[in-house]
């Protein structure tokens, strides 16, 4: 009974273990980065390789901004995001504040259709309870550990629905000493507000200046 008791704890800890990785993961995935590339189809969940931020000049102190997010964030996250880019291009650019122009978020969805596929099998450490027994003649619990072979899934043919959300927005540098508000930004206090409420975003992502 002990020993099924434990088999028993031993799994409900390699699946409570499994969650915190995958939240991880979604944190990993989440970055704040330049984006590099999008899903090809067919496609499901989130990639840390896809999505983030595109800036394109318009002139010496002007950029469109853009900032693409998959099956990640809301609305209002990803318009957070892209505001982050514009701060750091104005800073990075010798200005203090900018000011927004021409600004949209707006959500997508984009339907794929799975293939029936199977997932690969895996080792894992599975812990049992068994008995050791002292010189003096007692025995006493001991925990061992083997291989155990989690053999991979079937996964059937199914269709899935991906949200694409992109927030864009057209920014002009300025350094006026104008308070922040409306479609103005103050360019440093944006980045020092990234560095506090995203705490998962390294701080070399958020860079002051050029630093």
């Amino acid at each position: 009974m002990k020993g099924k008791l434990f088999n028993l704890l031993s799994l409900v800890a390699i699946a409570l273990g499994w969650l915190g990785l995958s939240s991880c993961s979604s944190l990993i995935g989440s970055d704040y980065r330049a984006e590099v590339s999008r899903p090809q189809q067919p496609w499901e969940g989130t990639s840390k390789n896809w999505g983030g931020y595109s800036d394109k000049p318009l002139s010496p102190t002007s950029w469109q901004v853009s900032y693409r997010c998959y099956n990640e964030f809301t609305e209002a996250q990803c318009r957070q995001l892209c505001l982050l880019r514009a701060a750091q291009l104005t800073v990075q650019h010798g200005g203090s504040t900018f000011v927004v122009s021409e600004e949209k978020t707006s959500t997508r969805f984009e339907y794929s259709d799975i293939p029936a596929h199977e997932t690969p099998g895996f080792y894992t450490k599975e812990g049992y309870q068994t008995y050791k027994q002292l010189p003096n003649g007692e025995s006493i619990p001991v925990v061992q550990y083997r291989n155990q072979w989690v053999k991979g899934e079937s996964i059937p043919a199914h269709r899935v629905k991906n949200s694409i959300i992109e927030s864009s927005m057209t920014i002009q540098l300025t350094n006026s000493s104008q308070p922040a508000g409306n479609n103005h930004y103050n360019a440093t206090q944006l980045l020092e507000d990234g560095r506090k409420n995203w705490p998962h975003l390294p701080k070399s992502a958020l860079a002051l200046g050029t630093e």
